[in-house]
């Protein structure tokens, strides 16, 4: 099924942007300090500008003004990655006061790539109603699904058959419900009897699965009011 915006535009790996200022060394500064320093023996620099000429102790101290602008450019450099939602790291707090987070579907007792993943599903989340957006929106919180949309039974309109294997009668309108498939989850099912389930308000599910509530609860969240939406197996 077709996805576009927000999967493209929210790879699960962070873009690279590295280059040579992303994390230099006050070595590999030096050079440059000293091109930029005052000349003359008053501040023990030669013509050169290389370091070889200086005096000890005036070198030392380049080699300190060296070693914190190294500093500054490996956290500058840190802090502009922090534009990206898969390279976050000490700005998580921020992303999730912006986008209102955590909310019911997500908890900070699932961990620091869980909370990261909820920052991607909030943002992919950003309104539509075919199945490939509710496809990205999974695929950002870490879910892989599929989506089926039903067709009802229409009798002489071609193809539509009744017996083994064919079209249901039902009487809800098949074309408000959407079928959720949850790839690489196990499917529970309802077991009547001893150590099975319960039934009745608050009891076992039909069918449940294990560790999707996150997704449950998001796809909850972001469904059209008139849409009924059905896990099923994948």
């Amino acid at each position: 099924m077709p996805t576009t915006w927000p999967c493209d535009a929210l790879p699960t790996e962070a873009p690279s942007i590295n280059d040579v200022l992303s994390n230099p060394t006050g070595d590999s500064l030096l050079p440059q300090v000293l091109a930029s320093a005052p000349r003359g023996e008053a501040w023990g620099t030669d013509e050169a500008g290389d370091g070889n000429g200086a005096s000890p102790v005036q070198l030392k101290f380049w080699r300190g003004i060296s070693a914190c602008l190294a500093e500054m450019f490996r956290w500058s450099f840190e802090v502009t990655t922090q534009a990206f939602p898969t390279a976050i790291t000490f700005s998580l707090a921020d992303w999730e006061y912006e986008l209102g987070l955590p909310d019911p579907c997500g908890s900070d007792a699932l961990g620091f790539e869980a909370r990261k993943a909820a920052v991607r599903a909030k943002l992919a989340a950003q309104g539509g109603s075919s199945p490939g957006y509710f496809i990205c929106v999974a695929r950002a919180a870490g879910y892989d699904i599929t989506i089926d949309e039903p067709t009802g039974f229409e009798l002489g309109m071609g193809g539509s058959e009744l017996g083994d294997d064919s079209d249901e009668l039902t009487a809800t309108n098949p074309e408000t419900v959407w079928i959720v498939r949850p790839e690489g989850y196990r499917m529970f099912e309802f077991e009547l009897g001893p150590g099975g389930g319960e039934l009745g308000p608050g009891g076992t599910r039909l069918v449940s699965y294990t560790d999707i509530a996150g997704l449950e609860c998001l796809l909850r969240g972001i469904a059209p009011v008139h849409t009924q939406l059905v896990f099923a197996s994948a």
